[in-house]
């Protein structure tokens, strides 16, 4: 029978998990004692697993600032949408304008703009009549089919501008023609006339204003009769025309010339005297004024 061998230095036993380490220093004999070696440890925990994705949900939704002024070249703001979920890596966030002309009208899109996923204000000129919304969408391109996810503001009439007030112009002389002559407004006196003769009175100005001309009667216990007739506020009745005092006594007829562009528009205030008689004062009045010249 074969003898086993001694161990020694020269041969040694490897295992896996231990290897041989002399009892005693310095021994160079059989006696070995096996020690762990520590190249298999004890399994740890195991790894934490991934979270799952989230989908996409709208945490603050697109809104317009509460103080705009919705007309044609004025800039507005707005507060972008705010959002959760969808891979970190693969998710955009980004807003846009919507316009149409009316509400049933086509819809125009405007350029995306990208932004972070948490609300920010953005400014926007106001370029055209109509109406215009405020978008912002969240999109995932991460899954398979991709996930977007959209936010709205409300949609907003926009206004054009007012257009730009007229030049100034002015209503400058005035020049009141009665029975063709011309009458001395603003030194007046009074002008003797026929109950039932009708007279023509013209107005005409020096600038280029183009005024309303009002003819109205400052006594409204008088008879009287204009054509054409006192009109509602607001229009006029000149700058002619024909005025009949139907009851004797003096007729005060005021004449009201108005231009807002005008800027000398109610400086005046003309008016002219009428003093109506019958046929028999008239006559006595004419052979007065024969016998005194």
């Amino acid at each position: 029978m074969e003898m086993l061998k001694p161990i020694t230095e020269h041969h040694t036993i490897i295992r896996p998990t231990m290897v041989p380490t002399l009892k005693e220093e310095g021994n160079r004999g059989t006696e070995v004692i096996m020690v762990k070696t520590g190249f298999n440890p004890e399994p740890g925990p195991e790894p934490e697993p991934e979270p799952e994705r989230e989908p996409i949900t709208v945490t603050m939704g697109a809104k317009w600032a509460d103080l705009n002024n919705y007309k044609v070249g004025e800039t507005v703001f707005a507060d972008t949408a705010g959002f959760e979920g969808g891979l970190e890596e693969t998710t955009t966030y980004r807003w846009r304008t919507q316009t149409r002309p009316a509400p049933n009208g086509s819809i125009t899109n405007g350029k995306w703009t990208n932004y972070t996923d948490h609300a920010e204000e953005v400014s926007i000129v106001l370029e055209e009549a109509g109406q215009i919304r405020f978008q912002c969408q969240a999109r995932d391109t991460g899954v398979d089919p991709v996930e977007q996810v959209n936010s709205f503001a409300s949609w907003e009439d926009v206004e054009e501008l007012p257009p730009p007030p007229p030049p100034p112009t002015t209503i400058g002389d005035i020049t009141i023609e009665v029975l063709d002559s011309v009458y001395d407004w603003e030194n007046p006196t009074a002008l003797t006339v026929l109950i039932n003769d009708p007279i023509n009175i013209k107005t005409t100005i020096s600038g280029d204003a183009s005024p309303t001309y009002t003819y109205t009667t400052r006594d409204s216990n008088m008879v009287y009769d204009i054509q054409p007739p006192e009109p509602t506020p607001g229009q006029g009745n000149g700058p002619d025309i024909v005025y009949t005092c139907i009851s004797e006594g003096f007729h005060a007829v005021s004449i009201n010339i108005t231009d807002i562009t005008a800027t000398d528009n109610g400086d005046a205030y003309p008016a002219v005297t009428l003093y109506a008689v019958d046929a028999k004062t008239w006559a006595e009045l004419k052979n007065k004024k024969e016998n005194n010249s």
